[in-house]
């Protein structure tokens, strides 16, 4: 079971991305965590932290688990949801 670490800034935020190819013989995964700022929310995840488990296939369509992420990332990015989030947080609120 071999784990490589990948840090990448997206949107101003340091991310590690932690892979570990076949983990249990079988299956990949990615353990994607904000770390600058720490706990920072993300389009994936409200905790700054997700393990994501993937069949090898889906992750072989791209060149790197750093692809992967960042499509994701941007992906997830263009939902109405994020969106209004960002906007949220970007205005005070009395309530």
């Amino acid at each position: 079971m071999e784990s490589k670490n990948y840090e990448i800034e997206w949107e101003g935020i340091k991310i590690s991305i932690n892979h570990t190819h076949k983990r249990w013989g079988v299956i990949e995964h990615l353990e994607i965590r904000s770390i600058d700022p720490e706990n920072a929310v993300l389009p994936i995840t409200d905790t700054g932290y997700k393990s994501h488990f993937m069949v090898d296939e889906r992750l072989n369509q791209y060149a790197s688990p750093v692809d992967y992420v960042r499509e994701w990332l941007e992906f997830e990015a263009t939902k109405p949801a994020w969106k209004s989030s960002q906007e949220n947080s970007r205005q005070y609120s009395l309530f």
